[in-house]
Formats: structure tokens, sequence, C-alpha cells
């Protein structure tokens, strides 16, 4: 019987530089935000895909989680 890449623990490679590459784009969109080139709300609701009645509550919880 053949391993299932889909349904395996171990990591691919293929599957590793997809996270990477995720992960970097994540980071330079927060960078974004903090630089100023983007709004947090525009960030949330066109990059993340939150609904921009569902942020509102939220946004400090956002704003420290981006900013620290």
């Amino acid at each position: 019987m053949g391993v299932n890449a889909r349904n395996s623990d171990a990591p691919t490679p293929l599957m590793v530089r997809l996270t990477l590459s995720r992960e970097v784009l994540e980071e330079e969109m927060r960078a974004r935000v903090r630089r100023g080139e983007m709004s947090l709300e525009t960030y949330l609701t066109d990059v993340k895909g939150y609904r921009p009645e569902h942020i509102g509550p939220q946004l400090p919880q956002f704003h420290k989680a981006i900013f620290g």
C-alpha cells in the first residue's frame, strides 16, 4: 500500500514550501499595515476575508495582534 501525501503527517517538500510562502506573504501584509500602506480594516476584509460587520467589535484585539 502506498503513502498518500495528503493524509500523511510527514511534510512533503511542496507542503513545506507552500507553508513558508504563505507565512512570508502574511508577514509582508502585516508589515504593510504597520508601515501605513494598508489600513487594518482593508487587511482584515480583503486579505483575511472577514466581513466588515464582524471586525468592528474585535478591532482592538486585531490591532494588538498586529502592532503588539
